[in-house]
């Protein structure tokens, strides 16, 4: 079951999203770390294996659809989920 830290930092990470339709690798990691959630690029790629972020010039940038994904990946990973 999730903590309420978690469900509170994942509520503010929804909204913060919520205007945007993309998000660079550093965007999205710096969201993540702010719920205390840290993943490789490896750990995000497997989160998204069905879903793969799309690659763009400068990198690969991820959809706002994408965030819920991870965060349920990070949350199993860190024994939350």
């Amino acid at each position: 079951m999730s903590s309420p830290a978690w469900h509170s930092s994942f509520t503010r990470m929804k909204r913060v999203i919520a205007d945007r339709d993309y998000m660079t690798w550093a965007e999205f990691d710096g969201l993540l770390r702010q719920c205390g959630v840290t993943l490789s690029p490896w750990h995000v790629c497997r989160a998204l294996s069905a879903n793969p972020p799309e690659k763009v010039a400068g990198g690969k940038r991820y959809r706002n659809d994408h965030l819920p994904l991870v965060a349920a990946y990070a949350e199993r990973r860190s024994g939350n989920g």
